[in-house]
């Protein structure tokens, strides 16, 4: 199966041509253009002293492929989609691709017992009425709220994980969205996005059906004040009230500040009061280099690896990162104008484990790349008892893969 995927795969990155369009579109009023995205990926993974891991090794190879879209009709509306399809040729008992939190409705799967799954979903629909002062936007869309970028605890709505490099595209979810612009630099958004219940059937792993009593309604309001942008959010998220904000500017012109963090108090005594909160320091050199320093307190972690495991063997659903504090270093840098690489480490300091990644990237054509991506965890290995630290139960992992965009 993997054989298939490197075949196209190879075939893509030696016949790249001119960058294209699918289609487009111009009327008197109103005009429409498609475009296409595919990512032709191959990865291997390896498990090292992990007694909860049949298969030591495992290889998968597979495709992503984006219909996008967008498109005005008259001077105030405005639409755009984003179809999905995946396919993983793989050799594991999986039965199904995980999704984010929204409707199974839009989302088709097909799988074959260590073969194949092939998932096609709706990621965006969208559409959008603006005027001088107010967007409105209703459908399925991302919504994202970061300031800081490894750790984003204000980032609600499928945020990405610190260690993920490629982030073109932001996973949509069921939601409305009002923009208000209440000067120059000011803006009060309000935001309302549906929940779903768990439904391990489904193939998203969520049911059709919005919870309507687990809507989260949040609203922020952004300035900008002594060349400072400063912001305030205040809501109700997945029955949790929460109240933040975040700032971010330059201090003297040479170091780049981000800090984004909330406070959440669960309703009906459900859990504890907790903050998070990040701090982030950057600062670009004139020979390319960019340096990123992110420090992170997660006050929904665990104190230690120990509650974190009884926790996970009991089955009970607990999303996010395990300990309570972690820092993230690093470092980009363009090689070339075609070449640029980055490399990123993590470290949990509550179990002292650490995760160090690479990324880079080689331009092919001005519609095309490769990319390569590697991990290598540091820390204790799980056994019969559990797990001893959160980085150190991961694989050791390496993927090549090839995107073109037309």
């Amino acid at each position: 199966m993997i054989c298939r995927c490197l075949f196209i795969f190879l075939a893509f990155s030696f016949f790249s041509s001119s960058a294209w369009g699918i289609s487009e579109w111009h009327g008197k009023n109103a005009n429409f253009e498609l475009r296409g995205f595919a990512r032709l990926s191959g990865s291997y993974l390896h498990y090292s002293s992990n007694p909860l891991v049949e298969e030591k090794d495992e290889g998968a190879g597979g495709g992503v492929f984006r219909l996008l879209g967008d498109g005005a009709l008259g001077p105030r509306i405005n639409v755009g989609m984003n179809f999905l399809q995946e396919i993983l040729f793989l050799n594991s008992d999986e039965s199904n691709l995980r999704d984010v939190e929204r409707s199974d409705l839009f989302t088709w799967q097909q799988a074959e017992k260590n073969d194949y799954i092939a998932q096609f979903s709706l990621d965006t629909l969208v559409a959008q009425w603006r005027s001088t002062r107010l967007d409105l936007s209703f459908g399925r869309q991302p919504v994202n709220l970061a300031t800081t970028f490894f750790f984003t605890p204000n980032d609600f709505f499928a945020p990405f994980a610190a260690q993920t490099f490629f982030r073109s595209y932001k996973s949509g979810v069921d939601a409305a969205r009002a923009e208000i612009r209440l000067g120059d630099l000011s803006q009060l958004s309000l935001i309302g996005v549906l929940s779903y219940d768990q439904d391990k059937q489904a193939d998203t792993g969520w049911e059709e059906e919005p919870d309507w009593r687990d809507t989260s309604l949040l609203a922020r309001f952004v300035t900008n004040r002594w060349d400072w942008e400063w912001a305030f959010l205040a809501g109700t998220i997945h029955e949790e009230t929460v109240l933040g904000g975040s700032f971010q500017g330059e201090f003297i012109q040479w170091l780049g500040i981000r800090t984004e963090g909330h406070f959440a108090s669960p309703d009906k005594g459900q859990g504890d009061d907790r903050l998070e909160l990040c701090l982030g320091l950057e600062h670009r050199f004139d020979n390319s280099l960019d340096i990123r320093f992110e420090y992170f307190y997660h006050g929904g972690g665990f104190g230690t690896m120990d509650k974190a495991s009884t926790v996970l063997f009991t089955g009970e659903e607990y999303g996010g990162y395990l300990g309570k504090n972690y820092t993230a270093v690093s470092a980009t840098y363009e090689f070339t104008p075609l070449l640029y690489g980055q490399v990123l480490l993590l470290v949990n300091w509550t179990d002292s484990s650490r995760l160090w990644s690479g990324y880079g990237v080689y331009s092919l054509s001005d519609e095309s790349d490769m990319a390569l991506t590697f991990s290598l965890p540091c820390g204790d290995t799980p056994d019969q008892q559990g797990i001893h630290s959160e980085f150190g139960s991961l694989p050791y992992a390496a993927a090549l893969e090839y995107r073109l965009y037309f």
